[in-house]
């Protein structure tokens, strides 16, 4: 099966942090060094952020990877088609 390329725009994201306090602080302090994810302020375990790049994909996986991250949910996804990425040339 052939992947559909994601496209698409800017995004919200709720990151769920793990309990495990150094985990939690391990993960948050990587996460706000990306330079396509702008981190809000943390809220208990929850550390809302905006995913800003041509592909969010490998930005979303990269979230996920983290042993300090529980889960990731997309809160707001752009569909106004002047703030989603243009197809990348083959």
């Amino acid at each position: 099966m052939k992947k559909r390329p994601w496209r698409n725009g800017p995004s919200g994201v709720v990151v769920t942090l793990s309990r495990d306090a150094g985990l939690a602080a391990q993960a948050e302090g990587e996460i706000r060094c990306h330079a396509a994810i702008e981190a809000n302020d943390r809220q208990g375990i929850y550390l809302p952020c905006a995913l800003i790049a041509d592909n969010l994909r490998p930005v979303h996986e990269w979230l996920e990877s983290h042993p300090g991250v529980q889960s990731v949910d997309v809160v707001f996804a752009a569909t106004e088609p002047e703030l989603i990425s243009e197809p990348e040339p083959r």
